[in-house]
């Protein structure tokens, strides 16, 4: 594709014909998707609904691409303090730390920036601005990457109004979407520059959505070689952290989102309570390396699952427990050992920001030396 998001110097889109992925539009902007893995939720859910017995559990993910979800997610987050507090360490630890997450042994003027989880886009547009303040001329390929095609949608039009796609464009740049799950990281690889250097961001603690890290990182450690970069935000455990009771009584004013999928097919936010519990979490070698936190929704009373889309009624009996969201929060340390078990190294020191009560960590990854990218 020629346009204003395709300059001279950089391959040409891939035709919409290529067998991996489709080719839709955001606006203007490609945005790709496999053709194996179209996202289909009301199909997804309905086969999880189908395939369970007793109490069961929903993939996180699911809350961030169902029908009206991902609005609901942008509309509540500037309001969430967690969030807020989240973006102010975020501009910290750019402030501090962006020179070092940038430097790479080859002296590349081009970019290739891959941000997995576009969510309101608010720290990669402070990530991107960082960037062209301190090299005016670099040259960026920007790929928002995400299951949920409103998010990345939300994402791009916000770089228009930035003005970030203008200075993209100008500096001889790319811009295109990814709408898929990132376990397929892989299927997309011929749209990533292979010039450019590989900048790989994974923003909002989503890492700790996982039941295992691996699943996430894998697919992503198998896209860098070594001179590629990965930067992970997580939470991280605190010293004194909040006392559970609180913690659930606060998640009950955020039943639209936490209980989705069962407020889409009808059942009113009243007829289910939201439950945390929380559990410590182990490496394989029996070390202690995250609290693991879990929302569970409980129905109140007997209710029926109906949506026009979903071919028959399901019955959810009083009592029943769904689980909708896994968070982690990490030990620094015994996260650093996982990130080297999977092939990861450190290329600068952690860095840690804590604000009120809530601590972030940062940590930039490279592959270990020695291996190249596929």
């Amino acid at each position: 594709m020629s346009g204003p998001h395709q300059k001279e110097g950089l391959p040409k889109t891939p035709p919409k014909h290529l067998a991996v992925c489709e080719l839709i539009f955001a606006g203007t902007v490609p945005v790709y998707r496999g053709i194996h893995s179209r996202l289909d939720w009301f199909t997804t859910f309905e086969n999880i609904l189908e395939n369970s017995v007793g109490d069961f559990e929903i993939p996180a993910r699911m809350l961030c691409y169902g029908p009206g979800m991902a609005q609901q997610w942008l509309r509540n987050a500037g309001q969430r303090t967690q969030h807020l507090q989240q973006r102010d360490a975020f501009h910290q630890f750019l402030g501090a730390s962006l020179a070092d997450i940038l430097s790479t042994g080859q002296q590349s003027n081009a970019l290739c920036l891959v941000a997995l989880g576009a969510g309101d886009f608010k720290k990669v547009r402070c990530l991107l601005d960082g960037i062209f303040y301190s090299r005016p001329q670099q040259t960026i390929q920007f790929i928002p990457y995400d299951i949920s095609f409103d998010m990345m949608s939300d994402s791009l039009a916000e770089v228009q109004r930035a003005g970030l796609a203008d200075a993209i464009t100008r500096a001889n740049g790319q811009i295109l979407g990814i709408n898929d799950e990132f376990s397929r990281l892989p299927d997309y690889r011929h749209l990533m520059t292979l010039a450019h250097t590989r900048f790989f961001c994974l923003l909002g603690n989503t890492l700790g959505n996982e039941h295992e890290e691996r699943t996430l990182l894998e697919p992503i450690y198998s896209c860098m070689s070594g001179e590629d970069r990965l930067l992970v935000e997580v939470q991280l455990v605190e010293e004194n952290p909040p006392p559970t009771e609180s913690v659930q009584a606060a998640i009950q004013n955020d039943k639209e989102f936490l209980a989705g999928p069962f407020v889409v097919c009808g059942v009113p936010t009243n007829d289910i309570d939201l439950e945390l519990t929380k559990q410590e979490a182990f490496l394989s070698d029996g070390s202690h390396y995250a609290n693991l936190y879990k929302v569970t929704c409980r129905f109140k009373s007997g209710t029926t699952l109906v949506h026009p889309i979903l071919t028959k009624a399901y019955e959810m009996p009083k009592g029943r427990n769904v689980q909708t969201l896994l968070v982690k929060k990490y030990k620094a340390d015994a996260l650093c050992s996982l990130f080297s078990q999977l092939g990861f190294r450190l290329v600068c020191k952690p860095v840690t920001i804590e604000t009120e009560n809530r601590l972030f960590g940062y940590f930039c990854l490279a592959r270990e030396s020695g291996t190249e990218r596929p």
